[in-house]
């Protein structure tokens, strides 16, 4: 046997020892959560139209195409329900629970029944300022909501921009 022999196929225990390494390293961590399997590449050495000897490429990793699109995905649809409950959490707290009659219904409604016991009593100061009144609540409770709707609408604009500047940071 010649030195060449002998240094092609030492070329080859390498490849395979360092291909032994790779299988081993998926051996052990194949039950430790986020690993994925990992292969190794290999080549022939050509020189001259003969063989000359093995080499390695880099270690790859190995990951289901479609199982990672499908992640990605479902981590967008939840971030995407977690933002839209987090402003409508919001709203809820700011018009309050039903039982507390905070509603644009009840609200309305105190407006229509201030308006017919107006009515009824056109000449009464007291109706007068009580139809007032229901009136100027109706309208600031209307002006409350244009407002915390523009802020949520500003805060919403405000986070997608920090979203694409983060992107645009990591591309």
């Amino acid at each position: 046997m010649s030195d060449d022999s002998l240094r092609i196929a030492l070329t080859g225990l390498r490849v395979a020892q360092q291909k032994i390494s790779v299988i081993s390293n998926n051996i052990s961590n194949a039950s430790t959560d986020g690993y994925s399997r990992k292969i190794l590449p290999q080549y022939s050495i050509v020189v001259a139209e003969r063989g000359a000897g093995a080499r390695t490429g880099n270690v790859q990793r190995v990951v289901n195409e479609l199982l990672q699109r499908d992640y990605q995905r479902q981590i967008s649809t939840t971030n995407s329900l977690e933002t839209q409950q987090r402003y409508l959490d919001q709203i809820q707290t700011f018009l309050g629970p039903p039982s507390k009659n905070l509603s644009y219904a009840a609200e309305v409604g105190k407006l229509k029944d201030a308006f017919a016991q107006f009515a009824n009593q056109p000449e009464s100061l007291f109706q007068q300022n009580n139809t007032l009144n229901s009136a100027n609540q109706m309208a600031s409770k209307l002006n409350d909501t244009a407002k915390m709707l523009t802020q949520m609408r500003n805060d919403t604009q405000q986070e997608m921009t920090q979203s694409i500047d983060r992107i645009n940071a990591l591309a």
